[in-house]
């Protein structure tokens, strides 16, 4: 056999290789990877995470590890970026992780795109409803995703998932406005008290107050300021200041 024809042969073996070490990528994913505010470099390490767990519904820590070369230890900040958005959900107990929620985003990205018109889609208008709603969550995985990456930087570490869950929760249970989530953990930062307890705290007390939105508390900052201007201790209350939510932080820890 002369060597150019070995040459090819060596060249197809390579190909059929090649093609049994594919792994599934769902075009779904590559499709909406951008609306649950993932990056690129995100994506490729879910890439990486998802063959075994779409053949198998689960993966274990081990397993990450593995299959990134790292230490068991270290697969929490791997797979933060993704439990915190809910695509993963990680079992303590089993310590493993599943992809449920992964499966139901994607399944709604298909069906809002894919799924024909019925009757009471035509009469309610519930195809266009899915739509208005795909898009709304959207949006609010990008605030997840935007605040996540906030507290990292203003606590200088990974979150925890007890800590995801907490700040998913304050978005979609307590419905608080992201933009005053934000601005209560820049004066948390402020303040060298980079805590949750000492977050929501701050959150609680706009809450008393009835400041709902990031202006309302901006003018309650400047009437509050007002009086100790002219009066000339305005050095001396935001001294103050500095300490208002102490009292509101110590009662959370107690809680």
């Amino acid at each position: 056999m002369g060597s150019g024809k070995r040459e090819q042969n060596i060249v197809a073996g390579f190909a059929h290789h090649l093609l049994r070490d594919c792994r599934p990528v769902p075009m779904t994913l590559l499709h909406c990877y951008r609306a649950w505010g993932l990056s690129e470099s995100e994506l490729i390490c879910l890439l990486r995470l998802i063959a075994p767990m779409l053949d198998r519904g689960r993966l274990s820590r081990a397993e990450v590890a593995a299959e990134f070369g790292c230490a068991e230890d270290s697969t929490q900040a791997i797979t933060q970026p993704f439990c915190s958005r809910g695509l993963l959900e990680y079992d303590e107990k089993e310590g493993i992780y599943t992809c449920n929620g992964m499966i139901n985003a994607l399944y709604e990205s298909w069906a809002v795109g894919n799924r024909p018109a019925c009757a009471t889609d035509r009469s309610t208008g519930s195809k266009s409803s899915r739509r208005r709603q795909n898009l709304q969550d959207s949006k609010e995985m990008q605030e997840l995703s935007r605040l996540y990456r906030r507290f990292e930087q203003g606590f200088g570490r990974n979150l925890k998932y007890t800590e995801s869950d907490r700040l998913r929760s304050w978005l979609d249970e307590e419905k608080i406005p992201p933009e005053l989530i934000d601005e209560a953990l820049t004066r948390a930062v402020m303040h060298d008290k980079c805590s949750f307890a000492y977050i929501y705290s701050i959150l609680q007390d706009w809450q008393q107050k009835k400041l709902t939105t990031l202006e309302l508390v901006r003018k309650y900052d400047i009437k509050q300021e007002q009086p100790a201007a002219r009066s000339g201790r305005k050095t001396a209350e935001k001294k103050v200041d500095k300490h208002k939510y102490d009292e509101l932080y110590e009662a959370i820890l107690k809680e």
